[in-house]
């Protein structure tokens, strides 16, 4: 009887103190959560093991949170399984026929659009922009004149150019650039502003790239008085008038604002007629927006093509949180997986992709590539799992490399977990009342293991739910 009751003793020692030992940094999260964290329901967090995916904590991460920018993780990740690393967006010249031996080319010059965001004139004056390639390519093909018009085909994306829950006050901003198939400068226009010659005279105004479909409505002076200095650009999304207006000081050495393009094809069709002007392609006849224009040439000649690389696409996407660069991979997925460059069927192909994976419906709600949109719902659930999933692929060191480190200069976490540094690679995500942080923690003892901690409380502060998912990953870092 006493050996019983002795063995029972040691069986509840062991029921008390084992889950002490083995479940330290859940026990550590547990407090973290219940003293530093906002109200019950309104985040969810959730650690998983790398390797083979079995989750080993979470709190409330089944519930679909808005994400902000962490939706990024979806649009690219999803990408670089749909397509593999080594995908590339095509930008494409096309003809009826190949130049003649003089140079001419007979009818029109049609630029098929691929979704890539990465063409852009160089704004220092060197060829060194995708723009330049291109137009330098034309001209190498053999085409001084083109005939006919320039021609661009953006059908590969429709021209719904902002998705749904965007916000409206802010359309004109560069971080709501318009999705076309056919980008340039990231769907923005520079509107750069010096002094005139004296105090009193007009300023003078220059748009980059040029743009002759746009009209300039100039109301500015020129003061000499720095306290007078103040520049306002008007360019509403249903108009073709830039209005600028204020005083700018005359020791300005240029007054640069950048606005969203009112039609991101049109400034793509500017920008590319300057630039083959520039290396001597004379356009007979004007910039002509034709979507089908390609497929209409039947069996066309390629006179010239420029490529961006996924994986390149994928690195600013997340290093810098770029927005453009997100959507045109979503309207992308969408066009290659679904058959439409839309932004509703890039949310089909990503909600495709979760079932997949496992999932049932819900966990993944996506309108739109960046995480801009409100309307935008993921559980921190399938956020650590994709990152999981993503981990034992043969190309996670390509992906993983485009996500910001601890201490980064010139990224999101330039100044969050510098101790932690190259341990954790992590994706964050901000808009008014959410917080999101997701991404992969190398811990002390050598195991990978990938987090989702999402935030969704407009009365609790970015700078307070930054620390809560700075202070997980640290109890990550330290107890797995």
């Amino acid at each position: 009887m006493k050996k019983t009751l002795l063995f029972i003793a040691v069986l509840t020692v062991l029921a008390v103190r084992a889950p002490a030992r083995s479940t330290a940094p859940e026990a550590k999260l547990d407090a973290l959560l219940s003293s530093r964290a906002p109200a019950a329901g309104t985040f969810g967090v959730v650690v998983v093991a790398a390797k083979d995916g079995e989750v080993l904590y979470r709190r409330d991460a089944l519930a679909p949170r808005i994400p902000a920018s962490t939706m990024k993780l979806v649009t690219t990740g999803a990408s670089f399984v749909a397509l593999g690393d080594e995908a590339e967006l095509v930008t494409r010249a096309l003809a009826a026929a190949k130049p003649k031996p003089g140079g001419a080319l007979e009818g029109d010059l049609v630029i098929l659009g691929g979704g890539d965001p990465a063409l852009d004139v160089a704004r220092d004056g060197s060829e060194t922009g995708k723009i330049d390639h291109l137009a330098r390519a034309v001209s190498r093909a053999g085409v001084a004149r083109i005939r006919g018009d320039l021609v661009l085909d953006d059908s590969r994306f429709d021209r719904e150019f902002r998705a749904p829950g965007w916000p409206s006050d802010q359309l004109t901003r560069s971080y709501c650039a318009p999705v076309s198939a056919l980008t340039v400068g990231r769907g923005c226009l520079t509107v750069v502003v010096h002094p005139g010659d004296a105090p009193g005279a007009a300023g003078r105004i220059s748009l980059v790239p040029a743009a002759r479909f746009l009209t300039v409505k100039n109301r500015v002076t020129t003061t000499a008085k720095k306290s007078e200095h103040r520049i306002h650009v008007s360019l509403p999304l249903d108009s073709k008038t830039v209005t600028v207006s204020g005083k700018v000081w005359t020791k300005s050495t240029g007054f640069p604002a950048e606005v969203t393009a009112p039609d991101p094809t049109l400034l793509f069709g500017e920008a590319l007629r300057n630039r083959l002007a520039a290396y001597g392609v004379a356009l007979g006849g004007g910039v002509v927006l034709r979507p089908g224009a390609a497929k209409a040439l039947g069996e066309p000649v390629e006179i010239a093509s420029v490529t961006s690389r996924l994986t390149d696409l994928v690195h600013v996407t997340n290093q810098e949180s770029q927005n453009l660069y997100a959507d045109c991979l979503f309207k992308n997925l969408g066009f290659l997986l679904k058959g439409e460059g839309t932004f509703a069927s890039g949310g089909k192909a990503t909600a495709a992709f979760a079932a997949k994976l496992g999932f049932p419906e819900g966990h993944v709600v996506q309108v739109d590539g960046s995480g801009l949109s409100r309307e935008n719902r993921v559980t921190p659930w399938f956020l650590a799992k994709l990152l999981s999933h993503l981990y034992v692929r043969e190309d996670w060191n390509e992906f993983v490399r485009s996500l910001p480190h601890g201490g980064q200069s010139g990224t999101s976490l330039r100044r969050r977990m510098k101790d932690l540094g190259r341990n954790v690679f992590a994706k964050t995500g901000t808009i008014r009342g959410v917080s999101g942080l997701a991404g992969y923690v190398r811990a002390k003892s050598g195991k990978v293991l990938t987090f989702a901690v999402l935030v969704n409380d407009r009365r609790w502060t970015a700078s307070k739910s930054r620390g809560l998912q700075d202070a997980v990953c640290r109890i990550i870092f330290e107890g797995y």
